[in-house]
């Protein structure tokens, strides 16, 4: 039962999203309420080539029984999928766990390869034919540099040749 109640919510947060930015983008109402400068109207306003302008989100959430708060919407970046997926293997393979774990309904799933998966969706959707390359595109500064180091491993070792790139470097 959370398991479908996470899905739907999840789901219904992703379509509350993308109208949210369908509406921005098409109804006049909207446009001034975010503020959006010149520049940033005119990034909005290019066709990606998919039809979702939301396409990865991280709903920072408490989850008790069937009650579920979202505390925190992200749309920026994937962070922490790579993170806690190390963290459920380890919690998952961890001798202290092994009872509780077999004795509940836990299922351990790699964020990370789902973020894979959802890339070349988009991917395949904006008409990609040829087996992509992917860039993981941040300044060489940030502090989310090893996570990132993390993806690159994961989607290499499923057959992506992946570079971490700093947007400088970009042409």
């Amino acid at each position: 039962r959370q398991d479908r109640l996470l899905k739907s919510a999840s789901e219904h947060m992703l379509a509350i999203l993308n109208k949210v930015v369908h509406l921005t983008l098409n109804e006049a109402a909207f446009h001034d309420f975010f503020h959006l400068t010149p520049k940033e109207k005119e990034l909005m306003e290019i066709d990606p080539g998919y039809s979702q302008a939301v396409v990865i989100a991280r709903f920072d959430s408490f989850l008790e029984g069937e009650s579920l708060k979202f505390i925190e919407l992200n749309t920026d970046s994937p962070a922490g999928m790579a993170y806690s997926d190390l963290l459920e293997d380890a919690l998952f393979h961890s001798a202290m766990l092994r009872e509780f774990v077999e004795g509940h309904h836990l299922r351990h799933e790699w964020r990370a390869k789902k973020l894979l998966e959802t890339l070349l969706q988009v991917y395949d959707e904006f008409g990609g034919h040829e087996k992509p390359h992917i860039a993981i595109v941040d300044w060489r500064t940030v502090k989310t540099r090893p996570e990132f180091e993390i993806l690159e491993r994961v989607f290499e070792t499923e057959g992506y040749e992946t570079q971490i790139c700093d947007p400088r470097d970009l042409r």
